[in-house]
């Protein structure tokens, strides 16, 4: 239905408010031909997402690395990282989706997290598991009647909002998040004591984007991963040194975050 809509292959170079129409003119490129055009639209929805532009950090050293290096928007999919040792720079959404899934299959992997994070239960007051989440066939047959599926929506929707008030300070539902999420740490990362502790924030819940991380906790206990909080000093040849003046060898460094957002409206 909505492929109708759609048109591919087209690169929005500027935005501009015409305000003599009351419209905005985009400038537009056919990524084929590099013609450009412009067009008028009553309204302009920025929808590009953060990671369009991706930029690798800049560590000293980092030209000299000889090994596969890639950051995560930016992924190489003939690259094949199972039985290698790998590092992870970064803790934020995209490393928490990452590191469990390379933990499955690579020999050793150093995560790089310099930042304390909170693992959120999961959206819609539930807590998520690792792998896929299915619906019963009769429950997706219950939706070919709209009154019952618009039922489902507003269910999930109501469990949702209703812990909207846990994002002001000082409230009893910061609290009481804080406390569950403190909770669920540490009961998922039982099998490392003392890792909880180096992971839980001193700001409150949703200071920072809250992350569900479903199977990322569970990763970090696994022997085959060591979580790094010192800092990176420089990358060599070979791998990654830290300001503690230990070297890691390594077949691949994946880095996330670091990203730049290209700028539409001028």
């Amino acid at each position: 239905y909505i492929a109708r809509f759609l048109r591919m292959g087209t690169y929005v170079e500027t935005a501009q408010w015409d305000d003599a129409q009351s419209t905005w003119a985009l400038t537009l490129q056919d990524v084929d031909s590099k013609h450009t055009s412009v067009e008028n639209f009553d309204f302009a929805i920025t929808a590009i997402g953060r990671f369009n532009e991706w930029k690798l950090p800049d560590y000293p050293g980092i030209k000299d690395y000889r090994g596969h290096l890639r950051h995560s928007s930016n992924w190489d999919p003939t690259y094949d990282p199972t039985g290698k040792t790998v590092a992870v720079i970064g803790n934020g959404a995209s490393g928490i989706q990452l590191v469990p899934e390379l933990q499955k299959v690579a020999k050793h992997i150093n995560h790089y997290a310099r930042n304390k994070t909170w693992i959120a239960a999961g959206w819609g007051g539930r807590e998520r598991q690792f792998g896929p989440e299915y619906i019963s066939e009769e429950q997706i047959k219950s939706f070919d009647n709209p009154d019952t599926y618009l039922q489902f929506r507003k269910d999930s929707e109501d469990r949702y909002w209703r812990g909207a008030n846990a994002m002001k300070a000082g409230t009893k539902e910061n609290a009481d998040y804080r406390q569950r999420f403190i909770d669920i740490m540490h009961r998922r990362l039982e099998k490392k004591p003392g890792l909880a502790e180096k992971m839980i924030p001193d700001f409150s819940p949703h200071c920072r984007r809250l992350t569900p991380g479903p199977g990322y906790l569970e990763a970090l206990t696994e022997d085959n991963l060591e979580y790094i909080q010192t800092p990176i000093s420089r990358f060599t040849a070979t791998g990654i040194e830290t300001v503690d003046g230990v070297h890691r060898e390594v077949d691949a460094i994946f880095c996330v975050g670091h990203h730049q957002i290209r700028r539409l409206v001028s």
